[in-house]
């Protein structure tokens, strides 16, 4: 009884948790447990301070050292091993600089908190980057097995939101990531502030560990330069198995087809959302772009590839159609005959499901009976809002041209309209569509 009612609380319903603690004993650690799994240390900054200021100054670094405080007192014990995720959150120094100067936080200070979180298994960081190291504070070393700090292992996922480099360094970043081996799955979030030169001069001095073994790697509106060079270190060990490129500048396309080169028989996971208003070969013609990128995708060279999902928003003019041929004629025959899953995701605010309706699918599932082991096949329309007589049509044209996987069960059909994102600190943003909260 208690599991269910537990259940039916929101674990972001504090108010009906905190509730629960106080029923009685048996109720305490149990809501207690859901109450601070997921820990958010955040404010609103509202006053400005100097950018020249101590930094435990800051007003995001004071409100961690408070956290900090808190965690380290004996009475927070039983707290400290029910964080499961937590969230340190900043904001500029001053909200009217152009520059938009971050907030610090030293690694010292973040390994000793992270040293009374035993339970700790994602660490996410919003507008905050790592303070240089100095003479004054030294980079810590690398967590061992049997050092005071091992507790910190079960740490695995790493998360970066809008994270720049026109303050922040980069290397602190693989620096982190050499303090906690644990690590296999990191999030970066790019802010793109910062300029070219500062890029390059990052890019050019960028060296991972080699004992990094990173197994699941998400980029967010990441650079190029930037986006190849992490992938192709994380690769180096042989270990990455999942790759999520979300919004990314894809104006030259080569640059993804080296990365899924890169990638080569160790890929099993790979998700590509594409927005083909950041092409630059041909911007007023993005069905030219799309062909383009397809066909210079390296998709032949993931041979363990099991799960394939792109998500596509288009700009399409007249009466151009989605280009189904491309689906069949670039994208399907380079994928390996490993594939067990196949994702098609379509944005319906910039293309009307009348054009859905007129496409011949019946050549999609000719390309797709070459897969013996194909388990699931899905078609997703999101931004839903046009009337049902056109999404029904579209639904049943699809339903009728792959009816050789409807038959077999394989085939899904799914509609969505995705909640409102704002611009700006939220943590489930990404260029044009929902990142569920979890994706870490």
């Amino acid at each position: 009884m208690l599991d269910a009612i537990l259940d039916w609380a929101d674990e972001e319903d504090w108010e009906t948790l905190q509730a629960c603690t106080l029923v009685c004993h048996a109720w305490l650690f149990p809501s207690r447990r859901l109450l601070f799994r997921h820990v958010r240390v955040t404010g609103h900054y509202d006053s400005f301070f100097p950018r020249d200021c101590p930094i435990e100054e800051h007003p995001p670094t004071k409100r961690i050292l408070a956290f900090l405080a808190f965690i380290r007192r004996p009475d927070s014990l039983a707290v400290r091993s029910c964080i499961r995720q937590l969230v340190l959150c900043g904001e500029p120094y001053n909200l009217s600089d152009a520059d938009r100067k971050f907030p610090r936080v030293m690694p010292s200070m973040l390994v000793d908190l992270l040293s009374y979180l035993p339970s700790l298994e994602n660490l996410e960081l919003v507008r905050l980057y790592l303070g240089e190291h100095t003479a004054k504070q030294p980079f810590p070393t690398p967590i061992a097995l049997g050092s005071p700090g091992y507790n910190m292992l079960n740490l695995s996922s790493l998360g970066l939101r809008s994270f720049t480099l026109q303050n922040g360094d980069i290397q602190n970043l693989v620096n982190l990531l050499a303090i906690f081996p644990s690590i296999n799955s990191v999030f970066l979030d790019y802010s793109g502030i910062g300029s070219r030169e500062v890029e390059n001069e990052i890019v050019a001095r960028l060296s991972v560990p080699p004992h990094i073994q990173i197994r699941d790697l998400t980029l967010v509106m990441v650079d190029n330069a930037l986006l190849v060079r992490i992938v192709q270190d994380s690769v180096t060990s042989g270990t990455l198995e999942s790759l999520t490129i979300v919004g990314c500048n894809l104006g030259e396309q080569i640059h993804v087809g080296a990365l899924l080169g890169a990638c080569g028989s160790n890929i099993r996971n790979l998700l590509l959302g594409i927005e083909l208003g950041v092409f630059q070969s041909h911007p007023a013609d993005p069905f030219v772009n799309l062909s383009a990128f397809c066909s210079s995708l390296a998709l032949s060279k993931c041979t363990a590839l099991e799960s394939f999902i792109i998500r596509s928003k288009l700009r399409l003019r007249g009466n151009r159609e989605f280009g189904i041929h491309i689906l069949h004629a670039f994208i399907l025959p380079q994928l390996p005959l490993t594939l067990r899953r196949l994702t098609i995701e379509i944005d319906l605010t910039v293309l009307h499901p009348h054009y859905l309706a007129q496409l011949d699918w019946h050549l999609v599932q000719t390309a797709l009976k070459r897969f013996p082991d194909l388990e699931k096949v899905e078609f997703i329309v999101t931004n839903v809002d046009v009337n049902g007589k056109l999404l029904y049509e579209h639904k049943r044209a699809v339903k009728e041209g792959l009816n050789w996987l409807d038959e077999r069960g394989i085939l899904g059909l799914r509609d969505s309209s995705p909640p409102r994102i704002t611009r700006g600190l939220q943590a489930d943003d990404s260029s044009w569509f929902y990142l569920p909260a979890n994706r870490l």
